[in-house]
């Protein structure tokens, strides 16, 4: 595979990257995968974590902590929307086509500005 480099020029940014595989490999866990490690060769990490999201978290194995936390969103009906409202909003925040317009605008202004 090419060795793909970051623009020096470029500010680092962070990225969201969420994905979900049970039983197997599919295509989209696959896709996933690639798309992530390109993105870390290019200097982006690869973690929502940092900016705030709510979520259940496990490493390759689930643990009873890991079934009560899915069994408290899946039964507590106002912790789930009130966690799904914080992601929501946070999404807004960082991830909405208005936040990419306005990085898309500095990025391509950056590129033809030295024409």
């Amino acid at each position: 595979m090419q060795n793909i480099q970051s623009p020096s020029h470029l500010p680092a940014h962070r990225l969201g990257f969420v994905s979900t595989r049970f039983d197997g490999t599919d295509a989209v866990s696959l896709e996933t995968r690639k798309w992530s490690q390109v993105l870390e060769r290019l200097g982006y990490s690869i973690d929502i974590k940092p900016k705030g999201f709510r979520a259940v978290e496990f490493n390759g194995f689930v643990t009873d902590k890991t079934v009560q936390q899915v069994q408290k969103v899946l039964q507590d009906r106002e912790f789930a929307e009130e966690m799904t409202e914080h992601n929501y909003e946070l999404g807004k925040q960082f991830y909405s086509f208005t936040v990419l317009e306005q990085h898309l605008r500095v990025l391509l202004h950056s590129c033809f500005s030295r024409l």
